[in-house]
């Protein structure tokens, strides 16, 4: 566990909040607050989506952000520059997103020649 998660994890103790509380009440689910408390930042897609949720997070514990990054800066810095994965990661999804799109391309001009088809059937039916 990182020490800034594990800083995360004291605060919350210490306001008595549960996780369970706090995925009823903000937009950090169960499965996000156990990734930012264990340190986990492969669990997160890429920086933003750390960064992002962390804000979050510590907005909700009511911690000041500059105090914590100014403390935690040299590990946080740490994990962002291991990153190799996440953008090998990234690179996989934006593949697979772009094979999907051509998929759906692909079965909206089939459908377009279809509905043609169709239609010219009909008007040469009405036409004869």
């Amino acid at each position: 566990m990182g020490n800034f998660g594990k800083y995360l994890m004291e605060r919350r103790n210490a306001k008595g909040i549960s996780a369970e509380y706090i995925s009823l009440h903000s937009s950090l689910n169960e499965k996000i607050l156990n990734a930012l408390e264990n340190g986990d930042y492969e669990f997160f897609n890429n920086p933003f989506y750390f960064s992002n949720f962390l804000n979050n997070y510590l907005e909700f514990l009511d911690i000041d952000k500059e105090r914590f990054y100014t403390e935690f800066s040299e590990e946080l810095n740490s994990l962002k520059l291991n990153k190799n994965k996440q953008v090998v990661k990234s690179m996989t999804g934006l593949r697979y997103s772009n094979f999907r799109n051509r998929k759906t391309i692909i079965k909206g001009a089939l459908l377009v020649v279809l509905l043609g088809v169709l239609f010219y059937l009909l008007f040469i039916n009405k036409v004869i």
